[in-house]
């Protein structure tokens, strides 16, 4: 059980200093609009706000993604996503634009998916991160994903909405299982090729 404990601990440390690193590049939204000459925007001229975010609302924006991933909702993520968006998963870093093609899903295959374990913490007024657990039964590439990842997700207050900044997944790791051969392409790594990208929301 310790042993447990402790791979889930460095599984979530990873996806903060993803989240830490993501931060590094963009930092947090200002709490106030400013205008160009220095002052607060008067409440009175501000635009709509969106509500302070809680767990529910944010999983529930969660789940919408998760849904437009299975269902190939390509239109999906145009609005949801920030227009400096950034993701980590089993490819690697993407941006907005690598990241709608491949959380579109056109090379997956999803029979379910489920999310649990969530948790919330705000990053000021205007950003929140949420941490959970997903189970997965799909296909990407020809390929089965991992069954269970910890994932976390940032979102930013864009006036009225709240929208998706950053996504990074890391599998959850059975600690009685044998090493697993993310890239079974063996002799291909051997030459030096990557592995072939994969569709999954990651």
């Amino acid at each position: 059980m310790k042993r447990i404990s402790l791979i889930k601990r460095i599984s979530l440390i990873t996806l903060t200093l993803a989240v830490g690193a993501f931060f590094a590049a963009c930092g947090v939204p200002a709490d106030k609009p400013v205008s160009n000459n220095g002052n607060a925007v008067n409440a009175n001229t501000a635009k709509p706000m969106a509500a302070a975010p809680t767990k529910e609302t944010l999983m529930t924006l969660e789940k919408s993604a998760y849904e437009a991933w299975k269902t190939k909702d390509t239109k999906f993520w145009d609005t949801f996503l920030t227009d400096d968006f950034v993701g980590y998963g089993m490819t690697g870093r993407l941006d907005r634009t690598a990241a709608i093609k491949q959380y579109s899903g056109a090379d997956c295959v999803v029979k379910s998916y489920a999310l649990s374990d969530e948790q919330m913490m705000q990053l000021g007024a205007d950003a929140a991160v949420i941490t959970y657990k997903t189970t997965y039964d799909a296909i990407c590439g020809g390929q089965k994903i991992p069954s269970n990842t910890w994932a976390a997700g940032i979102y930013v207050r864009s006036g009225d909405k709240w929208k998706g900044a950053f996504h990074a997944e890391t599998p959850v790791v059975d600690p009685n299982a044998p090493p697993a051969n993310l890239c079974p392409q063996r002799r291909q790594m051997e030459r030096g090729l990557s592995c072939r990208d994969s569709g999954r929301r990651s």
